[in-house]
């Protein structure tokens, strides 16, 4: 199983003698780059720095590629993580937390698609956490839950609950009912969870 889509599309390319330029080089990487957390999420193995070994062969711009996508935020990315810290709640001793944004917040900020990634990882890169909860208003009474663990929590189990699903150590789901009702059913398969 390969971290990251774009180390298969690279596998693939080599297989095929598909010639990757400088250009198809620095998209696969950033793939690489990006769907592995700057290489330090599960599943990244010596494969995966042999394949970023022969991109950066081709003159790709490793720090270009973190400051675009790992150092970067637009504006409305950066207000919507005050209000996402601002309420952000620790509980079970630590080692849950929850937060979330509703539409009018992303209204304020004049957010576009893409500006709430990577706010569920604030909780869960806090000491003891063990799972990050973050909710995001979709509609009126219809929200969407991202939660992420640490090593012992199975999140995709507790997003199946819910008819979503992922990997364990990052789910989600869609959740009908009002922040409050959402927030006392998503909490209560954490705490079977934990």
């Amino acid at each position: 199983v390969a971290p990251a889509c774009c180390q298969v599309l690279a596998a693939m390319f080599e297989y095929y003698n598909i010639d990757i330029n400088k250009d198809l080089a620095t998209c696969i990487l950033t793939g690489i780059i990006t769907d592995t957390g700057g290489f330090q999420w599960g599943g990244v193995s010596p494969e995966t720095f042999e394949f970023a070994a022969e991109l950066v062969r081709k003159g790709v711009n490793i720090p270009y590629i973190y400051k675009r996508t790992l150092n970067t935020k637009t504006k409305a990315n950066f207000l919507l993580t005050k209000k996402v810290i601002d309420r952000m709640e620790l509980l079970e001793d630590g080692k849950v937390t929850f937060t979330y944004i509703t539409i009018k917040d992303e209204e304020e900020v004049n957010a576009e698609p893409g500006d709430h990634e990577g706010l569920v990882e604030i909780g869960r890169d806090i000491e003891g956490v063990e799972v990050s909860i973050f909710v995001r208003q979709k509609e009126e009474n219809a929200f969407k839950i991202s939660l992420r663990s640490g090593n012992e929590v199975n999140v995709s189990d507790v997003c199946l609950m819910f008819g979503g699903g992922g990997h364990p150590r990052a789910a989600g789901g869609l959740i009908q009912g009002t922040l409050e009702q959402v927030r006392e059913k998503v909490l209560k398969e954490v705490k079977k969870a934990l």
